[in-house]
């Protein structure tokens, strides 16, 4: 049950069926969709984990950062020991030799990832746009700062909601 609806649906109508009071078959059938909604859920995140894992195994490292970036469900992360093997394969590929443009195109995507503040580049290009794309991203990825020899900038600002909120005893 539930796998003829799209995930969103799916999860809108399990929450939903938590809000109503339900009647024993409403329960079995809330039940059975939080069910397929938990087993759908754990397969999206079994299979963006084997896609990193497999990049990373065949070092096409650009693509597990890329793949890194859109986990299946917004607060899934990234199990701590990929993590670590993804910020040190990135920081290896990133080095000094790389094409300029490659190794801006690497940065793009490390800045994106969810590994950036980790990841320790092995080099620069001697390149002035990417000598300046590094001074650009080494609040994201401050291993960057050390390369240029500058000091290690604070880490960028968190994105606050500002969004009024309506409040009943506000004047």
């Amino acid at each position: 049950m539930g796998k003829e609806y799209r995930l969103r649906e799916l999860r809108a109508v399990v929450a939903a069926s938590r809000t109503v009071s339900l009647d024993e078959e409403g329960r079995a059938m809330a039940k059975a969709l939080r069910e397929s909604l938990e087993q759908r859920s754990a397969a999206l995140r079994e299979e963006w984990l084997a896609r990193i894992n497999n990049a990373l195994n065949d070092g096409r490292v650009q693509q597990a950062l890329e793949a890194s970036i859109r986990p299946p469900e917004p607060g899934t992360r990234c199990p701590a020991e990929l993590a670590v093997r993804l910020s040190a394969a990135a920081g290896e590929a990133m080095t000094a030799d790389l094409p300029p443009e490659e190794w801006m195109g690497l940065l793009d995507t490390v800045v994106a990832s969810p590994v950036r503040r980790t990841v320790k580049p092995a080099g620069i290009p001697d390149d002035e746009v990417a000598q300046q794309a590094a001074r650009h991203a080494a609040g994201s990825v401050p291993a960057l700062a050390k390369l240029l020899g500058l000091r290690i900038p604070p880490p960028p600002p968190r994105r606050v909601n500002t969004e009024r909120r309506f409040s009943p005893t506000a004047g």
